[in-house]
């Protein structure tokens, strides 16, 4: 993708993408939007969006991700969306989302997440919006959404919650919906 420097949209959304190599987007430093929807992708390894700096938006729906590596999303600290709905997603740590700062929504719907680490958004502060509709989630602890201070949409209707434990919320103060 080389001489492309000023492209700002990159679509290669209904492929099938099983791997992309480290660096490959090297050279794209202008790259505002990249959509990798509806491909094969099943790991977010470190390095593979490296050079992407000023990157906005990034679309990963209906993929078959089950890992992410730490450290993938290290540069991105002008992204403001990011969809990894629709993947095969178990588990969210804290260091999933390291290097997130700026990110507003984050799309985790229907996936197969049945445990969310404390503090696993934590790095997280300015995220508005965090949809996690359609999972396998059964408790909500105190911690699970501890330093998103400015979350104003939680969506977690249709997962298999049995439990919420007392001061889950309280951390919440902004929400809305």
């Amino acid at each position: 993708l080389q001489g492309l420097a000023n492209l700002a949209l990159l679509d290669l959304s209904h492929n099938q993408i099983a791997l992309v190599a480290q660096e490959s987007f090297q050279g794209l430093a202008n790259l505002q939007r990249l959509d990798l929807n509806s491909n094969q992708l099943t790991v977010l390894a470190e390095g593979m969006f490296r050079g992407l700096n000023n990157l906005q938006g990034l679309y990963l729906r209906q993929n078959q991700i089950g890992t992410i590596e730490e450290g993938v999303f290290q540069e991105f600290m002008n992204l403001r969306t990011l969809d990894l709905s629709a993947n095969q997603l178990a588990t969210i740590t804290q260091h999933n989302f390291q290097g997130l700062a700026n990110l507003q929504v984050l799309y985790l719907e229907e996936n197969q997440i049945n445990n969310l680490d404390e503090g696993a958004f934590a790095a997280m502060q300015n995220l508005r919006e965090l949809w996690l509709a359609e999972n396998e989630i059964m408790e909500i602890e105190q911690g699970d959404f501890a330093g998103l201070i400015n979350l104003k949409t939680l969506q977690i209707t249709d997962n298999q919650i049995i439990s919420i434990e007392s001061g889950a919320f309280e951390e919440l103060t902004e929400l809305q919906q």
